[in-house]
């Protein structure tokens, strides 16, 4: 396997490869509630398009996504988790907010370089 950043276009035409891998993985978890596809698409591009964001994928050497994980800085975004924060008067530019990181069970324990 190989892992590259997604950005810009190259994100946008990934979004439906990686909003069905998230949908088929998350449902093996309990901690995670099953999403459809259209969530998982608009999820990743609401949190592609905060500023300084971006998708790390893993691709097998075909090139398909077998794993991902977003990150971003808060700024701009995360609503949520940003409260706590501006009232403590921290900066939000300097946290880096990672996403939760999806791999295909086939691919678990196989390392880089390793085919799906």
């Amino acid at each position: 396997m190989k892992t590259r950043a997604l950005t810009g276009e190259d994100l946008e035409r990934a979004l439906p490869a990686l909003a069905a891998l998230r949908t088929d993985v998350f449902p093996a978890f309990a901690c995670l509630y099953a999403r459809s596809p259209g969530y998982e698409r608009r999820y990743l591009s609401d949190f592609s398009a905060a500023q300084e964001s971006f998708i790390v994928a893993a691709e097998t050497e075909p090139g398909d996504i077998a794993g991902c994980a977003p990150g971003s800085a808060l700024s701009g975004h995360h609503a949520g988790f940003q409260g706590p924060r501006v009232q403590a008067r921290f900066p939000l530019s300097s946290p880096f907010c990672l996403g939760e990181p999806v791999l295909r069970p086939a691919c678990v324990a196989r390392g880089s370089g390793m085919p799906c």
